[in-house]
């Protein structure tokens, strides 16, 4: 469907089996495109693969939507690469003609479905290669040859979503930078205030009738129990906080056990409200990412509901690979419910995981940069090989 509505004059610019030429022992030219190379989740994602990117085995080129001046990201991915070059205003046609001419192997395009990305340029072939990297779905185009992802969240025997690429498995999806400016973990609220807290600073728009529903059963069978919702100055917005309030006063949940925080602040002041929680509760189908890693870096375990598709299997990637499924991980809806109120009722559970939760992050595969790294380029390099 999405490939019948391609104009029918894009005509690839790769024509099946011609590449560039690659001497021995030099290295793959990387291009990847992208909206979100500055302070954002993709780029903040991203940012220790390309600090740990080897020179020696690849070279980067960047193809970036949009200007960025004085941000810290973009100012660190923009000295990892050969090439930085803008695309804002140039037609997806003449950026495709850019990324051939610079003899682009391997095109990946970053969180295609996202933000102001502009997928359709690998819908001219560019590259002889061509990667769907931290995207949400299939892009459902021919020219797009793999689509990256691991084994936790598409296990090679039950993998249920269609994709016009191929799936290629990494040992691990995700990989994170160490948040340096990050406070202390602080402890554990429910010691000073004699009642658990509950909290997500997840997008609102994440937040559905059916995740109200089963965060209202939690905090019905806890009568004293908080819930602490945050993100940006959404919850500001009158017509998002009254369908919030609403559904849950619809439960029998007062508004004063509800506290809905709006706030525009840095990461250091937005990572402090983690020090106010007790236990991080994630949404689901669209489940966490970002806000799972930062929650479970501040000391605060996350209680997760595991999908069946790449969205619902997010926050179950990280949880899986900090070795937290067993207590954190939920199968259905049920268990979600019986492992919040189980944990709200085990404070020195709580104590112990908030003094450790930063150090088990901090040895897992989720912040290993070159590891994670050197998967990625074998990743690049058996493609190459491959076709």
């Amino acid at each position: 469907y999405i490939q019948s509505l391609l104009d029918p004059k894009i005509k690839p610019l790769c024509k099946p089996g011609q590449a560039p030429t690659l001497a021995d022992g030099e290295p793959l030219k990387i291009g990847y495109l992208s909206s979100d190379l500055h302070d954002h989740p993709v780029g903040r994602n991203v940012l220790p693969l390309f600090q740990h990117h080897d020179p020696q085995r690849v070279k980067l080129y960047a193809y970036v939507e949009g200007s960025h001046p004085d941000d810290p990201v973009a100012e660190a991915l923009h000295a990892c690469v050969a090439q930085w070059r803008p695309i804002q205003g140039i037609s997806d046609g003449n950026v495709a003609r850019l990324i051939h001419n610079d003899g682009v192997h391997v095109l990946v395009v970053l969180a295609a479905m996202f933000d102001k990305n502009r997928p359709l340029i690998a819908a001219y072939r560019p590259a002889p290669i061509q990667v769907s990297f931290h995207n949400v779905a299939t892009t459902g185009l021919e020219a797009m040859d793999y689509w990256l992802t691991d084994e936790t969240i598409h296990p090679e025997a039950d993998t249920r979503e269609l994709f016009t690429e191929a799936l290629y498995r990494l040992p691990v999806f995700y990989n994170y930078p160490e948040p340096e400016q990050a406070p202390d973990v602080g402890p554990l609220p429910m010691d000073k205030n004699h009642f658990v807290t509950f909290g997500s600073l997840n997008n609102p728009g994440k937040i559905n009738h059916q995740v109200v529903d089963l965060w209202a059963e939690i905090l019905t069978a806890l009568p004293d129990a908080r819930l602490m919702l945050k993100y940006r100055q959404s919850l500001e917005d009158p017509p998002v906080r009254a369908r919030i309030l609403d559904r849950f006063a619809s439960h029998g949940v007062e508004s004063k056990r509800l506290e809905l925080v709006s706030a525009l602040d840095d990461i250091t002041d937005h990572l402090t409200h983690y020090q106010r929680i007790d236990i991080a509760l994630d949404p689901f189908p669209f489940t966490g990412a970002t806000t799972t890693f930062q929650a479970l870096w501040m000391g605060v375990p996350v209680v997760a509901l595991a999908g069946e598709n790449f969205i619902g299997r997010m926050a179950t990637d990280i949880l899986a690979h900090a070795g937290l499924k067993e207590p954190l991980l939920a199968e259905s809806k049920k268990e979600y419910l019986e492992k919040a109120v189980a944990l709200a009722n085990n404070p020195n559970a709580l104590r112990e995981m908030r003094l450790g939760l930063r150090q088990r992050i901090q040895h897992s595969p989720l912040l290993d940069g070159a590891g994670h790294a050197r998967s990625v380029e074998d990743a690049y390099w058996a493609m190459w090989r491959q076709r």
